[in-house]
């Protein structure tokens, strides 16, 4: 699964590529909404056929059945403020692969696979593989992404948030 919109900072075309290396064990499901410059993207998701299955937009409400489903979620993002999506995809217990670049490894903490070049299709495509063939290295990230989901849960953002306040007001 992919969820993010369709532009280049989201390095979609490098996970395509990655998928050409890649014996289809399962198609790529991509969700979100058409970006900036996506015309390039979006042909090579057509050139893809059955190997990509394109659901565009899917509201807020039925995301946590999407990433439910997925064997891996996979963000290689070349950029982020925050990576939300990597967040919601551990929290839904589905194994994550993202990049090492900009807020990602703090989202990610220890329990997602991290590839460090974005743009490096091979090394993508290794993770890939090692996430969709190992079962034990499945279920190791899956617990980690529990456990880093909850570090970032409503309530502790709230206590933290207040803690700032207050300490704001002492000074």
């Amino acid at each position: 699964l992919f969820v993010g919109s369709i532009e280049p900072r989201k390095n979609l075309d490098t996970l395509l590529k990655a998928l050409d290396q890649k014996p289809a064990a399962w198609p790529l499901v991509v969700s979100g909404a058409k970006g900036w410059m996506n015309a390039p993207i979006q042909d090579r998701i057509n050139a893809a056929g059955d190997r990509v299955i394109m659901l565009g937009y899917v509201a807020d409400e039925d995301m946590p059945l999407l990433y439910g489903a997925a064997g891996l979620f996979v963000f290689p993002s070349h950029y982020e403020g925050f990576g939300l999506p990597v967040l919601e995809a551990m929290a839904c217990g589905t194994p994550v692969i993202t990049t090492n670049v900009s807020s990602l490894p703090e989202v990610a903490g220890d329990a997602c696979l991290l590839v460090n070049d974005p743009a490096d299709a091979d090394e993508l495509a290794a993770a890939i593989r090692l996430l969709s063939g190992d079962e034990a290295e499945r279920e190791r990230r899956i617990a980690r992404g529990f456990a880093q989901a909850a570090r970032f849960s409503r309530s502790r953002i709230n206590a933290d948030l207040l803690a700032v306040y207050r300490h704001l007001l002492e000074m």
